[in-house]
């Protein structure tokens, strides 16, 4: 499965978009926190894509990433509010935002 998935660019954007990352996110939704991705984090991830061997690699690579900069957010005390972050990159770091539409009104 893993030779398919890394074969072509698009292959394996496609699997981090409708598989790891959409099964982070529903991890995360559970903690009151709905992650969205950015096309830069796509990208980053993607020139990452050759220090990585297969799926397990990829998992520890995007936990061991986003985790610190997760956790902060995560709702301990199941408030149920989610809260709605976007995930990009900028200048080849990953970070975590608010939704620019939260809070404003």
């Amino acid at each position: 499965m893993w030779a398919e998935i890394s074969d072509t660019d698009e292959a394996c954007r496609k699997w981090l978009q409708h598989g790891l990352l959409k099964r982070l996110s529903a991890r995360y939704v559970e903690h009151g926190v709905a992650l969205s991705w950015d096309e830069s984090f796509f990208d980053w991830l993607m020139d990452n894509r050759k220090n990585l061997d297969d799926a397990r690699d990829w998992e520890r690579f995007v936990d061991g990433c986003l985790g610190p900069l997760l956790i902060a957010h995560v709702d301990r005390a199941r408030v149920p509010e989610t809260k709605s972050l976007v995930v990009r990159c900028c200048e080849g770091i990953p970070e975590v935002q608010m939704h620019q539409s939260e809070g404003k009104e």
